[in-house]
């Protein structure tokens, strides 16, 4: 089945960990946030992110995994 460009999509997050590692109100200055998708499929994702100052010090790190369907025509569903 292929998809039409207009078709919407609708992401579920079946899960979401953060770990603070120092209290963000020490953070000062410059920081760094990065993001990674681990994995993206027809169904699922995976994605990553960590936040560091700028001596590469890491304050928090976050991970979430979702569940991905399409959304449904709305025309079809008014007809209904």
């Amino acid at each position: 089945m292929q998809r039409r460009e207009s078709q919407l999509q609708f992401r579920l997050r079946l899960r979401l960990l953060i770990a603070f590692f120092v209290s963000l109100f020490s953070l000062q200055g410059a920081f760094r946030l990065q993001t990674k998708v681990v994995h993206l499929g027809r169904q699922t994702a995976m994605a990553e992110a960590s936040l560091s100052d700028a001596h590469g010090k890491l304050f928090a790190q976050a991970s979430t995994t979702c569940l991905i369907f399409d959304v449904p025509d709305q025309s079809v569903i008014a007809k209904s």
